[in-house]
């Protein structure tokens, strides 16, 4: 496992608009950081560039996520529409073999792998023969993080993992979440606009507005004394929907 990785200030354009300026994050193996923001602010946006999928109409400037000694360290990714990110016509064992070839794991050790991340991200041995038709979006995402245990990824980008999900299986995606954080210290950054996700997973939070970040705080004080007037207003949005006292 990697030490911690700090994202050189990352600006995309769409020709001479600025959609993101100069973001700049640091992860810790271990840890959760939440970045939130209402619709539109640039959160995922700032996760299709870490994870190499910005669209070919921008153009990205910095953005390269290091660790001290200067390696690049193994990212993966859980989408907020999982089902996207896999080709209906291979199962899940051909995306694992697949996804384990890129990192120089193959035949027995790569069957090794798939079998013991399938049972840390909660899913049965015979998932491996299913196509993504056939599961859950909440199948489709515990099958992603599954690859990037199988990858032994230090860092996980989960964009709004909890956003097309029914309540059941929102609660099981954060807890495999807080799973990998605790047993295989992997270090999350968690895009989201849900304060109470924010208040129940993260160990710091930054705010994102117009494609910039405009406070960096602790959830705790986030919710409590927000500083700076987007998270004001996500507060307000916050407590307006569940119509309930502040967090």
């Amino acid at each position: 496992m990697s030490g911690p990785a700090t994202l050189s200030p990352l600006s995309v354009y769409h020709g001479s608009l600025r959609l993101l300026d100069r973001i700049s994050l640091c992860l810790t193996p271990g840890r959760t950081v939440a970045l939130v923001g209402q619709s539109g602010a640039g959160k995922s946006l700032t996760a299709a560039a870490l994870a190499g999928a910005l669209p070919p109409t921008l153009t990205r400037e910095g953005g390269v996520l290091s660790t001290r000694d200067g390696r690049v360290p193994q990212v993966a990714s859980l989408l907020q529409n999982p089902r996207s990110a896999f080709n209906p016509l291979m199962t899940m064992e051909a995306h694992a073999l697949e996804t384990l070839a890129t990192v120089g794991v193959r035949g027995q050790a790569a069957r090794q792998r798939i079998a013991a991340a399938l049972e840390d991200a909660g899913l049965a041995p015979e998932v491996r023969n299913a196509y993504a038709f056939e599961l859950s979006g909440g199948m489709l995402q515990r099958m992603m993080l599954a690859l990037g245990l199988m990858q032994q990824a230090s860092f996980l980008i989960a964009d709004e993992p909890t956003s097309d999900l029914d309540p059941r299986s929102c609660q099981r995606s954060l807890s495999l979440i807080e799973t990998v954080v605790r047993e295989h210290g992997m270090g999350v950054l968690l895009i989201t606009h849900d304060l109470g996700v924010v208040n129940a997973c993260a160990d710091e939070v930054h705010v994102i507005s117009e494609g910039r970040l405009v406070e960096s705080t602790t959830p705790e004080t986030l919710c409590c004394a927000p500083s700076s007037d987007a998270a004001r207003r996500l507060l307000a949005a916050h407590h307006a929907l569940y119509d309930e006292e502040p967090l």
